[in-house]
């Protein structure tokens, strides 16, 4: 094996520059970009090569795999490789040496996956399919054929070139299962018209109702979906409700509300979504909203803003669409005035700027004029949040030339510390005296009378004048200017203008009633081993408990400078309104009270209320299956399940326990599966003094002091707190990263560990891009009849139905084909997020542990113990 391709272990030297703190995390050699202001960052396209660059990689490891099993199924691997075949076809030939059968026939890099392994399948099968081929049966023809003729059915119902592929496997399955295909073989249904029929047959419901040809696919399943939940319908309601509507229909009967008159007056299905969904929520008040001619869209949002006990009438009204609503809904939520914006000429884009720049506290009328564009109105508010000027014109200042001077005088605009020199009217030079003062912030002026050689007298229309010409207009002591004019206060320093400055205003903010800093923080011992006796991981409510009060933001006001100009003071800024469940906004919309008992959480601003089941100590099996939180307050007894919507927190010692958590899952007193390797699922982390002989998945991390012989499937990381804590056997897959400061042991037990892109999700992706090309090549049949069709003359009602049928088996191929792509997109993105995942054994790693990291393979074969740590990373 290419050793350069192997993952590197550091030297302690290395580690310590290149590992700070948590696993993985790049030292200050290799700062985070993000983090850096000048560091550049990767373009998207940049990314994307990456990404690309990376799922090569990993997809040449998988590809080296397959050739290395070829070798060893006698496969000849200098043959195999002169092929050049791609990944899914040398999958078809490993799986034809597996066989048995002469690869040789269809090891061929021009042909298809799918063709190679229809022909590898009838070589093993031992049916020759040559005959349907020359007739011109396509491929996926061929394979229902080959598959009923190996199964032993009568394969002569559907071996006529009326029926497409599909709608032969429809016609197969039927006979394998031995159901009546009289129902359905007419080749007037579509593929997915004799599937709903199949099913319904498979369900033992009356078909009778929807087994029709004029019945799209899609009414037939939720037709199908009705009845089987036991909403009969007859075939006058299928065919006059949409499918949509008939989902809507089947969701009510479910729920137990009544939606008929909503559907007899023409509710489509997203009107009637909002209904039920209200209707569930117990809004009241929703109903003085109904009318059929208000979008689905636009009831959802009046639907949301009820139940956050918001005041809708700002914006139920016809004259907003949905896009204005939600801006409106939103402004509501975050407790600023709307009115600024909540107008139906504003387009939403526009609503949503002037929206983030009240929820930013900045002086949104500097751009909230109408004749600005939504793109102008973003410019003007990143600047202003910034502190940016606007965009308007600076004011400019002025210097005076004016009686005063040709009278010995000057008059300054600001402090100066020093005098300098001027040249008079007269042509002589002066020194020059500042008699008015501004103080830097404009908010006072000061005023020195000098006293007159003429012996004539100021007037306080003169002085008013002088301070005009200086732009002095607001604020000005008339009185104290009389009182130096009439009591000759000369050559006297004196206040004669004063503005006010701003004040700002506080910010809102909630008063709590309970402790929110839940999960409280681990405790560590000397060794460094987390302790996990006193986390407490909720805190517990009553029904009508109060949970929160919002204390509202407190404004400020502008000021004035003497020159009349406003200086803007800034707001408070409200905080949004809590969202969660299991609590109700009281009408002063503020206090915020518990509607059910429970244990309370917040977390990442929402309040959440889950029921609390409290189990005591017991020596019983348990089985317990609760919608909210479990917590068990002594040991689990063997052979107990615990099924939990919420979190499940046991205070004593599991043993072989079935647990199943929406949430987190705490072992205070640490699990053992026994050797029945008991199953933990949990849909968050995972917190445990140890962790032994169990099978182990979780959507996101593990945190505990040791894992034993343990199979877990982790999607976040694993880190194994103290100086002793080990990962002992057992096989840990992990995308995000491993730390502990074991791994293995002496005794060479076979430890795995796994980091980074896991062969699951290779897997997955593989099985993906399969799906996609076996969509691709239905696509190609149906076009392929689409084009037929147009080229022959459609006459008949039934030859027009058909063509109707093939167009929405086309539509429906087409979605199903851009779900597909949009499942392998974000499968490419989780296999971006975990590049470049580590394993770090923080003391010792024993010979006998295999490490993985994005499928590339190290074995440990001597134990290596480093005092500053070993990292493992690609």
């Amino acid at each position: 094996m290419d050793k350069e391709r192997l993952p590197r272990d550091l030297t302690t030297e290395e580690f310590y520059k290149n590992y700070l703190g948590a696993a993985g995390q790049e030292g200050e050699d290799d700062p985070n970009p993000a983090d850096s202001v000048d560091a550049p960052q990767d373009s998207e396209e940049d990314e994307q090569i990456k990404t690309q660059k990376a799922l090569e990689e990993v997809q040449a490891i998988e590809y080296e795999k397959e050739l290395s099993l070829c070798e060893k199924l006698g496969g000849d691997l200098d043959n195999i490789r002169s092929k050049k075949l791609d990944y899914n076809q040398l999958v078809e030939v490993r799986k034809g040496l597996e066989s048995g059968v002469d690869v040789s026939r269809y090891m061929n890099s021009s042909m298809p996956w799918m063709l190679m392994e229809e022909l590898r399948l009838e070589m093993e099968q031992n049916i020759d399919m040559t005959k349907f081929r020359k007739d011109g049966y396509d491929l996926s023809q061929i394979y229902e054929i080959r598959q009923g003729l190996y199964n032993g059915i009568n394969a002569a119902e559907y071996i006529k070139k009326d029926y497409l592929g599909p709608q032969m496997r429809q016609i197969r399955l039927g006979l394998e299962a031995g159901l009546p295909i009289v129902f359905y073989k007419d080749p007037l249904y579509d593929a997915e018209q004799m599937q709903e029929i199949r099913l319904g047959l498979v369900d033992n419901i009356d078909i009778s109702s929807y087994a029709k040809f004029t019945i799209p696919a899609m009414k037939m399943r939720e037709a199908r979906e009705c009845m089987k939940s036991g909403l009969n319908l007859t075939t006058e309601e299928i065919k006059n409700n949409s499918a949509g509507v008939l989902r809507a229909m089947k969701h009510a009967h479910t729920s137990q509300i009544d939606i008929s008159e909503y559907v007899r007056q023409g509710y489509d299905e997203d009107q009637l979504e909002q209904i039920i969904a209200a209707r569930e929520e117990h809004l009241d008040d929703f109903d003085k909203y109904l009318n059929v001619e208000i979008r689905g869209e636009n009831l959802r949002e009046i639907r949301i803003g009820l139940k956050e006990g918001l005041d809708v009438s700002l914006y139920a009204d016809h004259e907003f669409n949905w896009h204005q609503m939600r801006e409106i809904r939103k402004g509501l939520e975050n407790r600023i005035d709307v009115s600024v914006y909540a107008k139906p000429l504003y387009q939403p884009r526009q609503m949503h700027e002037i929206r983030k720049g009240l929820e930013a506290g900045i002086d949104v009328s500097k751009y909230s004029s109408m004749i600005n564009s939504a793109m102008d109105m973003k410019t003007i508010r990143l600047r202003l949040q910034k502190g940016e000027d606007a965009g308007v014109a600076n004011s400019i200042s002025l210097r005076l030339e004016d009686d005063i001077e040709r009278r010995d005088g000057h008059i300054a605009e600001e402090t100066s510390p020093s005098s300098s020199k001027y040249k008079a009217f007269d042509g002589t030079e002066k020194e020059k005296r500042h008699f008015l003062q501004m103080t830097p912030d404009g908010l006072k002026a000061y005023l020195t009378l000098p006293r007159l050689k003429s012996g004539r007298l100021y007037t306080l229309d003169f002085v008013l004048e002088l301070l005009a010409k200086a732009n002095i207009t607001f604020g000005i002591k008339k009185d104290v200017i009389k009182d130096m004019i009439t009591n000759e206060k000369y050559e006297e320093k004196k206040l004669i203008a004063e503005g006010y400055g701003p004040t700002f205003g506080k910010d809102g903010y909630y008063e709590f009633f309970f402790d929110r800093k839940i999960p409280t923080d681990i405790e560590y011992t000397q060794d460094g081993s987390a302790n996990f006796d006193n986390v407490r991981y909720f805190a517990t409510v009553n029904v009508g408990d109060k949970l929160a009060v919002y204390h509202p933001a407190i404004h400020g006001s502008d000021g004035k400078t003497i020159k009349n100009i406003t200086l803007p003071g800034k707001n408070g800024r409200d905080l949004p309104i809590i969202k969660g469940r299991g609590f109700m906004i009281m009408p002063d919309h503020k206090t915020f009270c518990a509607t059910v008992s429970g244990a309370v959480r917040f977390t990442d601003g929402e309040m959440i209320i889950s029921p609390l089941k409290v189990v005591e100590s017991t020596r019983k099996p348990l089985n317990v299956d609760f919608v909210g939180t479990v917590w068990v307050k002594g040991e689990v007894p063997s052979r107990s399940v615990i099924r939990a919507k919420g979190d499940v927190i046991i205070d004593g010692y599991a043993e072989g326990t079935t647990i199943e958590a929406d949430g987190d899952i705490v072992f205070r007193s640490g699990c053992n599966g026994l050797e029945d390797m008991a199953k933990i699922s949990a849909g968050g982390n995972i917190y445990a003094r140890y962790l032994q002989n169990l099978n182990i998945t979780t959507h996101k991390s593990i945190f505990c002091n040791g894992i034993v012989n343990c199979k877990a499937d982790v999607r976040g990381s694993v880190m194994v707190f103290g100086e002793e804590g080990s990962i002992i056997g057992g096989d840990v897959a992990t995308q995000m990263g491993v730390s502990a400061a074991r791994i293995g042991s002496e005794s060479d037990i076979r430890t795995i560990v796994r980091v980074g892109v896991t062969s699951e999700l290779l897997y997955n992706f593989n099985e993906s891009k399969k799906a996609i090309d076996i969509i691709k090549a239905e696509l190609e049949t149906l076009h392929k009849e689409q084009k037929r069709i147009v080229t022959a003359n459609v006459n008949s009602r039934e030859q027009l139905q058909w063509k109707i049928k093939i167009n929405m088996a086309v539509s429906t191929k087409e979605k199903e084909l851009m779900s597909c792509e949009e499942k392998m997109t974000m499968m490419t993105e989780q296999m971006n997020k975990v590049r470049g995942a580590s394993i770090t054994a923080r003391s010792i790693i024993y010979a006998g542990v295999l490490l993985i990291i994005d499928g590339k393979q190290l074995e440990i074969n001597t134990t290596r113990e480093e005092k500053g740590g070993i990292i493992y990373k690609k």
